[in-house]
């Protein structure tokens, strides 16, 4: 039961971790960045998400923050390559790092939905059929083997109104009464 409990947030951690690399090394390349720093990026994300999917649901406001962060700088660069400033406005060296605010805005944006692409996915999977689908899919593989309940010896339950109550440790000790 806990096991498919948890897949939904594993799928979610394992969509968040591989949206932020996309992301990542794909605002790099629009951006028309060398090859070296490309990979680079893709080796900081890789490594991040490799470690947010060990973590799977732990340290989720750590690692949004951190996904967020790494994309923040390729996502500003690329928005300022795509959609370069009016000529007239600037010259030479300015006109090419110049950002306004319509290349924060949009950077802002990108890193707004890689941060909250864990949450995006786990209000899609309660929403869409088809984020169920990849939950089933990501799902760990079930334990080999029946499953086996174990209740220890002499334990007797006792049913009262829908509840079951273990009362085997209810009571003087056994030892004591057997030597009294």
């Amino acid at each position: 039961m806990a096991r498919a409990a948890a897949s939904p947030i594993r799928a979610a951690v394992m969509f968040a971790a591989v949206a932020t690399i996309c992301v990542a090394v794909g605002m790099d390349i629009l951006a028309g960045e060398h090859a070296s720093h490309s990979l680079t990026v893709g080796l900081i994300a890789a490594v991040v998400a490799a470690i947010r999917l060990r973590l799977a649901g732990s340290c989720r406001g750590y690692f949004a923050s951190l996904s967020g962060a790494i994309v923040a700088q390729p996502a500003l660069h690329a928005a300022s390559k795509l959609f370069p400033a009016e000529p007239d406005t600037v010259a030479g060296h300015a006109a090419e790092s110049s950002v306004s605010v319509a290349h924060v805005l949009l950077a802002a944006v990108v890193v707004g939905v890689v941060t909250g692409a864990e949450s995006l996915f786990l209000l899609l999977s309660a929403v869409h059929p088809l984020a169920r689908l990849v939950c089933l899919i990501a799902r760990p593989p079930a334990p080999r083997g029946p499953l086996v309940l174990r209740r220890r010896p002499g334990a007797t339950a006792m049913v009262r109104r829908f509840v079951e109550a273990d009362i085997s440790l209810r009571g003087p000790p056994s030892d004591s009464l057997a030597a009294a």
